[in-house]
């Protein structure tokens, strides 16, 4: 007994003293130089101006002209109020992570304004637009859903790897002469708890947070021999333009659908909808919430592999997985209202579907039927030709 109560104590004071230690032990933030994709509006923005005021070398990113100017304005705005490490703005360039020449061309210029290499790459960038119900969601939507938070991360990802993992060794080798010991290189990605569980009405957004997420955790295992660290950060629902999308989106995708599909899902699916969004609308919280696990995840000597942040985060995307599938899918309907389609308003779109079918497998009948008798008559002529040949064959013979 009293061996086993021992091994516990023990083992509780290991846990604790390596808690401590991660949260405590960490490198410094002035200096770092830190790329941020995604960063006209929302967290992408306010991470941008949090580690600039720290004093870090930030380079932000920006998808409109617009954006970049409004950062740069904001950064040299607050400059005065913070140490002369930030006192300038913050450095901007435009890019479409959905682009290939766009990525090629912002690396380009991120190796002119940081020559040495950058410590961080934080990919940030997403969207939400237009997503909806799947039957509501224009193909479109998927495909820019999916090109934007994936294929942009594994763009920005296979575009600065081969740097990264050269700033890793120098500053490895850097270490090994005698210097003080280096805060490492790491790729930091923005994911969510829709990657974790599936919602209602997010079927696009979910599938390329579950792709992300299953990209990232394969990169941070090719890449543990480099001295790369891969982080992931999964935040709840922030009250950020990307959160107002979301919720404009669930209507918008109701709204413009075409009149028999919107009367096929109903005023049940209405109120699911809005259900929805009055969830998200209560979850949401400032991103000021997330600066601190966002600079621990920068600074920390022993970062974690997953950030989860924030409680609806937790409940969402950590204790809901864990749950079976089928009690999941009973709480959310029964939630949402138990939504089902208007049956009244499909018959006359199945009646006519129906008379269609009928009418084009009739028609396909016949055809098959004049075939068959076209070949038939055929076959009695080569019959008929045939012995006619013999009866002549046989004339001549005698």
């Amino acid at each position: 007994m009293m061996p086993t109560v021992a091994i516990c104590a023990v083992t509780i004071i290991v846990i604790v003293i390596w808690k401590w230690m991660r949260h405590v032990l960490r490198h410094p933030l002035v200096g770092r130089c830190v790329l941020i994709t995604g960063c006209d509006t929302g967290l992408g923005r306010a991470i941008a101006l949090h580690l600039h005021h720290k004093g870090a070398k930030v380079i932000a990113t920006c998808l409109s002209e617009e954006g970049r100017r409004s950062l740069e304005r904001d950064s040299r705005r607050s400059s005065s109020h913070h140490s002369a490490v930030s006192s300038l703005p913050i450095p901007t360039l435009l890019l479409d992570v959905s682009d290939d020449a766009s990525v090629a061309a912002c690396v380009e210029r991120v190796h002119e304004v940081a020559p040495d290499g950058i410590d961080v790459l934080l990919n940030n960038a997403a969207t939400i637009s237009n997503s909806s119900l799947v039957a509501l969601t224009p193909l479109t939507a998927f495909q820019r859903i999916m090109d934007v938070n994936l294929m942009g991360t594994i763009r920005m990802c296979k575009a600065l790897i081969p740097s990264m993992t050269y700033r890793a060794q120098t500053l490895k080798h850097k270490q090994q002469r005698g210097d003080k010991k280096s805060p490492g290189v790491r790729i930091i990605n923005v994911s969510s708890f829709m990657g974790r569980t599936s919602l209602f009405s997010q079927s696009a957004y979910c599938a390329s947070k579950f792709a992300l997420e299953g990209f990232i955790d394969a990169l941070r295992q090719e890449l543990y021999g480099f001295g790369v660290d891969v982080i992931l950060l999964q935040p709840g629902v922030m009250r950020t333009q990307l959160g107002e999308e979301m919720v404009k989106g669930l209507y918008r995708g109701l709204e413009d659908a075409d009149p028999s599909v919107r009367a096929m899902y109903g005023e049940s699916y209405a109120r699911a909808i809005s259900r929805t969004s009055f969830i998200f609308n209560l979850l949401s919280r400032d991103v000021s919430a997330s600066m601190n696990d966002i600079e621990h995840a920068i600074t920390a000597r022993f970062p974690k592999s997953r950030y989860v942040i924030g409680f609806d985060s937790w409940l969402l995307g950590s204790f809901l997985p864990r749950l079976p599938s089928g009690v999941v899918d009973l709480a959310t309907l029964i939630y949402l209202g138990w939504p089902k389609p208007d049956w009244t308003s499909i018959p006359s779109t199945s009646t006519s579907a129906a008379t269609s079918t009928i009418t084009r497998e009739g028609a396909e009948e016949g055809a098959d039927a004049e075939v068959e008798g076209e070949f038939e008559t055929e076959t009695e002529t080569e019959t008929d030709m045939d012995a006619a040949a013999d009866s002549e064959g046989n004339v001549d013979g005698d």
